[in-house]
């Protein structure tokens, strides 16, 4: 009886502690202000793009839905994330969905717009006045494509994918050598001719997605795998492509420049074009106060190692960047930026700016590869 209470009482500290450090508390408990919010996020689970010869599961009998489509546990999965976020600025949001609180962004494709539109359901079902069907918990929000997280996917710069390629000449090889035993085994177990580091990278994705879908769906000779370099191969793929300067400006530095031009109108409010940015791409989004991101792998990848807080691992479903801008007493604003996975909050530092990092540090640290969307077609094109 003695050991039963004991463990009910660790159990409950646990719980309280998991709580306290800030997973499931709501941001408002700090003395500070909180003025303005971004979230980044990665899209929900989804269903495989491709496969190797030997998988018998990349069938659309098992993905009905379609190839590279959010599934259903995807969906739920994100619903449950919009409820995350709904729990943690309880106090700094209304219960009540308004366009000048809340702007949503959006990559321009299927599984980044569903998942965004989940998360929202998560964050305002409707009520009171909003109620439209008292059978139907759920109201449509609108979801805006994101200018500066699509110019490379959509425009394309041929300068970026130049660079790119000599990174991967210089760097690829040096893996594909040191780890010829780990690519040949996986040559012969899915039946492609020759494995590239790129190939590694989509066998992990593969895995990933199995192992969140189905773990029967694994196989086994996966299991045997040095997973340890596997997935750090993997990494290297995302981490390359904002391996320098150049590479990072452009693509993810209009990121940089919407992020500090949407908080700078908070700090000066009469210049609602911010300091270093272009101005927003549409107005309706100057008053908001809340801004959702609904992105990708890529995209959560590119800004952390921008920061040099990329740690080589996967960038699971669902992972999430929270922005935090918080104005003391004085008037002084800083930057709390956490990473939220789905089972932590971490905070992460802005380079080597800790948490709690002065706003204009913040800018200053990322100057270099913050750049506007005239600036990055210009340089796409020298």
């Amino acid at each position: 009886m003695v050991n039963i209470l004991f463990s009910k009482i660790n159990l409950l500290v646990l719980l309280m502690l998991h709580w306290e450090t800030g997973y499931g508390v709501p941001v408002e408990n700090s003395d500070d202000e909180l003025v303005a919010v971004v979230a980044v996020s990665r899209h929900g689970d989804r269903a495989p793009f491709t496969s190797f010869p030997t998988d018998k599961y990349y069938n659309l009998t098992y993905w009905p839905m379609g190839f590279g489509q959010i599934t259903k546990k995807g969906i739920d999965r994100q619903y449950k994330l919009g409820q995350w976020l709904r729990h943690r600025y309880s106090s700094f949001l209304s219960e009540f969905y308004h366009t000048k609180e809340i702007y949503a962004w959006s990559t321009d494709i299927d599984r980044t717009l569903m998942s965004a539109y989940a998360s929202l359901a998560g964050m305002y079902p409707p009520k009171g006045y909003q109620l439209w069907n008292e059978h139907i918990s759920w109201q449509p929000i609108p979801v805006h494509i994101a200018p500066f997280l699509s110019l490379i996917e959509n425009l394309g710069c041929p300068k970026f994918f130049s660079m790119l390629q000599k990174v991967k000449e210089s760097v690829f090889p040096i893996y594909e050598e040191k780890h010829s035993e780990t690519l040949q085994y996986i040559a012969n177990k899915t039946g492609w001719p020759k494995v590239s580091i790129e190939m590694v990278d989509e066998l992990m994705d593969l895995l990933f997605t199995y192992e969140e879908h189905d773990l029967t769906f694994v196989p086994d000779w996966s299991k045997t795998m040095d997973h340890n370099i596997t997935r750090y191969l993997s990494a290297v793929v995302y981490e390359i492509q904002t391996h320098t300067v150049p590479l990072a400006r452009l693509k993810i530095g209009t990121f940089y420049d919407y992020l500090f031009n949407f908080f700078n109108k908070f700090v000066d409010p009469i210049s609602l074009n911010g300091r270093i940015g272009i101005t927003d791409p549409t107005a309706k989004n100057q008053k908001s106060k809340f801004v959702l991101v609904m992105a990708h792998e890529s995209t959560l990848s590119a800004i952390l190692n921008t920061m040099r807080a990329y740690n080589m691992k996967h960038i699971e479903y669902a992972d999430t960047l929270l922005w935090e801008l918080k104005k003391r007493k004085d008037g002084v604003h800083y930057l709390n930026v956490l990473y939220k996975t789905k089972s932590e909050l971490s905070p992460v530092k802005i380079l080597k700016c800790d948490y709690n990092c002065n706003l204009e540090q913040a800018k200053n640290n990322l100057a270099d590869v913050t750049i506007t969307k005239k600036r990055w077609h210009k340089e796409c094109l020298d």
